[in-house]
């Protein structure tokens, strides 16, 4: 009788290697390769009215607390939108009231509490309660109202039940839960509002409800450019990534630096150094935040540094282009704007190089949009190549068929969408995944472009 010990030994201790392997990459990739000093400094001299919107109550003092508090200085105006009240912790409740069972009408007890939380810890750095919008759409869920169709969704707050805000504070208490609506709230504020400056979470933050929010303010940033022929800076910042902030264990004086896997060697990172007195009020409203402090204060008060870091989200402008001057793969090669991928090194994409994307490209035909993804390795039969277009109403355009043509190298793969078909959109999402059977390996962020008519 064979003996398989030895065999299911050595089995587990591969599935140890590889789980380590994969720990590894994700603390690797943490681990900043750059100085403060690589970044350039952020220029406010000419920021008089700032936005800045959060997915959570704390995520706007943990991200630009001191930047807050420059921005008043300097004689501008902050203005702060929280799109959740937090209320989709499972255990918040019972770490908070001490509920051992809550229901619903704990989850939105505990919502409130946040909420004021949210108040006080903005009146430490300055910010009056009118200046405070809760949109109050569900936590934990903001990538489900992206991700459905935007009209007629039926989402439901993940313990709460209800599908529109019961929160006696919210922005717009005819809002429902669903993408229309939470886009139309967000283009309502930057008109009333009318900021230069806008603050958002940044694209690749680990969280999905951040991921959300950065890409329904980039969206209605863009299209509120292109209807009001203004410009908005755009810039993220980053709550949520493994292993950030990776120093957190070397105290407060050291400096937050971004992930090196983002650092994109430093360019188009911003740093704000805050001053002595910023960060002690930075300090003190991150205390404030009492239900997450039971929970994580480690982690909540390792934001409390020298310095806030913010990520350059430039617009995308597509002018028109002549169709018969330029064929796609010589768009692909001189016409076309590149957007690189950030290394988020997986252990399948390490071993799947073929799913591995490393850049999204996109130009503009006449009345067509041409998109093109890249990959690490060649392409896979048995990989799903997918790109998405998203317009402004929340329709979704997918392209997952015959996307290699015979003109690309066979790492990139390709779909064009026709404009007329959608509407002549002022403004659109792209974005691309790779597939393994039922399970997505990778994808590109959200990007967002401006579409420039003929008169």
């Amino acid at each position: 009788m064979i003996d398989i010990r030895p065999i299911l030994l050595f089995l587990l201790l591969i599935l140890i290697l590889f789980s380590s392997l994969v720990l590894t990459a994700d603390n690797v990739i943490a681990v900043s390769s750059i100085r403060s000093d690589d970044l350039t400094a952020f220029d406010l001299t000419n920021v008089n009215r700032m936005m800045i919107i959060a997915p959570h109550p704390d995520d706007e003092s943990l991200g630009s607390a001191g930047l807050i508090q420059a921005v008043r200085k300097n004689g501008g105006e902050v203005y702060v939108v929280v799109v959740t009240n937090g209320d989709g912790l499972s255990a918040g409740p019972t770490f908070s009231n001490y509920k051992l069972l809550p229901v619903s009408d704990d989850y939105i007890e505990y919502g409130r509490e946040r909420q004021q939380e949210t108040i006080k810890a903005l009146s430490i750095l300055g910010i009056s309660e009118d200046k405070i919008f809760f949109l109050g759409y569900p936590d934990s869920s903001l990538q489900s109202i992206w991700s459905s169709p935007w009209i007629d969704s039926n989402l439901y707050g993940r313990f709460t039940h209800v599908s529109k805000s019961p929160y006696e504070l919210t922005y717009n208490k005819k809002s429902i839960y669903q993408g229309v609506d939470l886009y139309h709230d967000l283009f309502q504020l930057l008109t009333d509002l009318q900021p230069d400056l806008v603050i958002v979470p940044h694209p690749e933050d680990t969280n999905s409800d951040h991921r959300a929010v950065s890409n329904f303010a980039q969206f209605t940033v863009a299209d509120y450019e292109s209807k009001n022929s203004t410009a908005i800076r755009v810039f993220g910042y980053l709550i949520h990534y493994p292993g950030y902030p990776v120093s957190e264990v070397t105290g407060n004086n050291s400096a937050i630096l971004p992930p090196a896997a983002l650092s994109n060697n430093g360019q188009k990172w911003l740093n704000y150094a805050i001053q002595a007195d910023e960060f002690l009020l930075k300090k003190t409203a991150i205390k404030t935040y009492k239900t997450q402090q039971k929970l994580r204060s480690k982690y909540l008060n390792s934001f409390a540094r020298t310095n806030e870091i913010f990520f350059e989200l430039p617009e995308i402008q597509l002018p028109l282009l002549a169709f018969e001057q330029i064929s796609d793969f010589e768009l692909e090669q001189t016409n076309n704007i590149t957007i690189y991928d950030s290394v988020k090194e997986g252990f399948q994409k390490i071993t799947i190089s073929g799913a591995d994307l490393v850049s999204i490209q996109v130009g503009r035909l006449a009345d067509k949009v041409c998109l093109i993804a890249e990959t690490r390795g060649h392409l896979h039969k048995w990989i799903s190549y997918r790109i998405f277009v998203k317009l402004s109403d929340g329709r979704t355009f997918e392209e997952k068929e015959n996307l290699n043509p015979s003109l690309l190298p066979d790492r990139y793969f390709m779909s064009c969408f026709s404009l007329d078909e959608m509407g002549n959109p002022d403004v659109i999402g792209f974005s691309a995944e790779t597939w393994r059977g039922s399970a997505m390996i990778d994808t590109t962020s959200w990007h967002f472009a401006i579409l420039s008519h003929p008169d």
